[in-house]
């Protein structure tokens, strides 16, 4: 490539190399040919080679290299570092913000499914857990029974004393219900002052009448509030799977039935369902289906029964008695139906309705002198 007129340069390192001053160790030496033309045939004439101590320079050219690189890796450790912590921190946050988003979903899950007062399962849940439950039974080949309670007479509590008051009541129910079941069952609240409770594994009759029986003494213990003793009792309904072909539904009925007919046999007691409670129950719908349509149809009457003076016969005054003559369901005794009008609420327009009736009785009395 000289010979053809090229320049050629090669840096190369010496252990030593001699020069003018003696010889000189670790040497970088430039070593350049440089050809020299001849001006009339254009041909290399001469082979000039030219070397140069680059020594210095190539230790100049080194240490600023190795700076730079050193600079490099400093910049970008620096760099790596904080994208790592901003990664860190990112990550951080996003995992904090699902935590927050998981709770979040949680606790609506929970709202979703459970009773705001007590925290117990509510309607839906329960009826979930009911269905489960009974295929449990059948798998199982056990008895489970079914507890419908409802609380007598709480509605006083709430006019006399308030709703927050009856809550707290209500709050105390649900605790002391969680301590009379055995583990396994489940306790629930159905609304109001009512909750189901479901008794799984039975193996005979005896066992569900343990627990009946020790929610009825629990229950009814005395609630203090504001140095008062109030006292609530319970009435039990109770239902068995499966000695019928039953759906949850049904099952549900039933227990309802049988609380009817432990209220009717005194309350602050337990009844198991029969044949005759459901016939029972199915009278009483009929008969408060009547009852509601009874004041539009004007079916009431009074009857006034004279109140006398054993020493001279005077009348002193009368008695208002209310009578029910149904067009379904013919003349209804009062034993039947004053205690169904207390039960409805609808007590107070009848009694509207017998005082005005009174009144314009007396009236027309007067009016006959």
């Amino acid at each position: 490539q000289v010979l053809t007129g090229t320049i050629r340069s090669k840096l190369i390192y010496h252990d030593m190399i001699p020069s003018l001053n003696g010889l000189k160790l670790d040497r970088d030496v430039l070593t350049s040919t440089v050809p020299i033309l001849d001006s009339e045939t254009g041909e290399v004439d001469i082979i000039m080679q030219v070397v140069s101590d680059v020594t210095s320079m190539v230790y100049t050219i080194q240490y600023k290299t190795g700076v730079t690189f050193f600079l490099s890796c400093l910049i970008l450790s620096g760099l790596f570092v904080g994208q790592f912590f901003v990664i860190r921190r990112a990550d951080f946050r996003l995992k904090q913000h699902r935590k927050t988003i998981t709770k979040q979903g949680q606790i609506i899950e929970h709202k979703s499914f459970h009773d705001g007062l007590t925290g117990l399962p509510n309607r839906t849940l329960f009826r979930d857990q009911l269905k489960y439950a009974m295929r449990k039974t059948v798998q199982n080949k056990k008895l489970m029974a079914l507890m419908y309670i409802d609380l007598d007479r709480f509605q006083n509590i709430n006019d006399t004393l308030g709703h927050s008051v009856g809550d707290l009541i209500l709050l105390e129910v649900a605790k002391r219900l969680k301590l009379c079941i055995r583990e396994g069952d489940t306790v629930a609240r159905h609304g109001g002052d009512e909750f189901v409770i479901i008794l799984n594994n039975v193996s005979v009759l005896d066992e569900v009448e343990e627990v009946a029986k020790q929610i009825l003494q629990s229950v009814s213990q005395p609630f203090e509030y504001d140095s008062e003793v109030l006292y609530v009792s319970p009435s039990i309904g109770i239902s068995m799977y499966p000695f019928a072909e039953d759906d949850a539904d049904s099952l549900l009925k039933k227990a309802h039935a049988a609380t009817y007919k432990a209220k009717l046999a005194g309350r602050h007691t337990f009844y198991f369902f029969n044949q005759r409670t459901e016939q029972l129950v199915s009278k009483r719908f009929t008969l408060e289906n009547s009852l509601r349509r009874a004041l539009e149809r004007d079916e009431f009457e009074l009857y006034y029964q004279p109140i006398i003076n054993l020493r001279n016969g005077h009348i002193l005054g009368v008695e208002a008695l209310l009578r029910w003559n149904s067009g379904e369901l013919g003349f209804v005794e009062p034993m039947n139906f004053i205690p169904l009008l207390e039960e409805t609420g609808l007590i107070r327009p009848v009694g509207e309705w017998v005082i005005k009736q009174a009144c314009n009785q007396i009236i027309q009395w007067h009016a006959m002198g």
